[in-house]
């Protein structure tokens, strides 16, 4: 975007793009440290794809002490940081795994403090060798979304949406970020950042030409769980002005969705979660096809080596119980669960 601005419209000292997990915590650091803080959001909505979540969070501990209470093995921050290295094919940072699983269980009772509730249970999921990934009492997003936003709204951030982010200005030969121009509906602007922009903005599921620029694979025939503001138009801005990127082809398949339309509706978290306690995968003739707990890629690999669209997981009321599903749920439940 050349040349910058000769006017800004605002200024901003802390501007964060997205209003998902990672920019409502960020926003809630910012401000509680004294920062005047904003948040811009392009969709009509918060929350992004993080409000769609199933409300899981691992950690190999908290303060409750869950899994030593349901008497479900031993875990530990080595152990979460190698299970991570290992399911990242260890193209990852290990400084940053070892951050991100050392905090895990500080930043869970964060959660916890500021209003998210945790069911008791604790399942043991694909790619984890140890029971240590809890579930917010809904097992929805939204129950870990609303605390962050509140906690973020009251340390003084402002979260505005339908404010589309349209490129981001920065001085020329590498300089500092000067700012951003948004298009919303009702007019353009270009925001002035004083002291940091913070890029919260997700990814690109819902872009099928850039998803295939990365994985030619992925193409109109997946579909997609993503909400559908997830178009990677703001890493593109991001990379215009010389960000860096890392990793942009792996892309998660998750095996276990809605198989007409790809949505993780209600029955798409039993199937992933049951895995610990004996839930098999079948294809349509009743053969079991992979090793429920391998890892998504693996277990959505399978699925498409089978060659069948749908696969079943099969389960009981004992793991329904186990995963502390409420009654109303697994009463409704005595079927069998597609999960592609």
């Amino acid at each position: 975007m050349n040349p910058t601005p000769t006017h800004w419209d605002e200024e901003i000292a802390v501007l964060i793009i997205g209003s998902g997990f990672a920019g409502f915590a960020a926003a809630a650091e910012a401000a509680g440290l004294g920062a005047q803080t904003v948040i811009l959001e392009k969709m009509p909505y918060y929350g992004g794809n993080s409000i769609l979540s199933g409300g899981g969070y691992s950690a190999w501990d908290n303060s409750d002490h869950l899994r030593q209470r349901l008497g479900l093995g031993e875990d530990s921050w080595e152990l979460h940081q190698d299970d991570t290295l290992k399911g990242g094919d260890y193209f990852n940072l290990p400084d940053l795994v070892e951050v991100m699983v050392k905090g895990a269980p500080e930043c869970l009772d964060w959660l916890r403090e500021a209003g998210m509730e945790l069911r008791e249970t604790l399942p043991r999921i694909g790619g984890h060798s140890a029971h240590r990934s809890f579930v917010e009492a809904k097992a929805s997003g939204r129950g870990m979304i609303n605390p962050m936003k509140k906690l973020a709204l009251e340390q003084g951030a402002e979260l505005r949406l339908n404010q589309p982010v349209s490129g981001i200005w920065r001085e020329a030969s590498g300089g500092p970020v000067l700012g951003v121009e948004v298009t919303s509906a009702a007019e353009k602007k270009n925001i002035k950042i004083s002291k940091a922009l913070i890029v919260a903005s997700g990814g690109f599921g819902q872009d099928i030409p850039m998803r295939t620029a990365f994985n030619p694979n992925l193409d109109s025939a997946y579909n997609c769980s993503n909400h559908r503001g997830a178009t990677g138009e703001v890493i593109r801005y991001a990379q215009a002005i010389g960000a860096d990127v890392l990793h942009l082809a792996f892309i998660q398949l998750y095996p276990c969705a809605e198989p007409k339309h790809g949505a993780a509706d209600a029955w798409a978290l039993h199937p992933y979660s049951g895995t610990g306690y004996g839930l098999i995968y079948v294809e349509r003739h009743g053969k079991r096809f992979v090793n429920e707990l391998a890892r998504r890629d693996v277990v959505s690999q399978a699925q498409i080596i089978a060659g069948q669209k749908p696969t079943y997981a099969i389960l009981n009321a004992e793991i329904f119980h186990k995963l502390a599903t409420p009654a109303t749920e697994i009463s409704q439940s005595s079927r069998r669960l597609p999960i592609s």
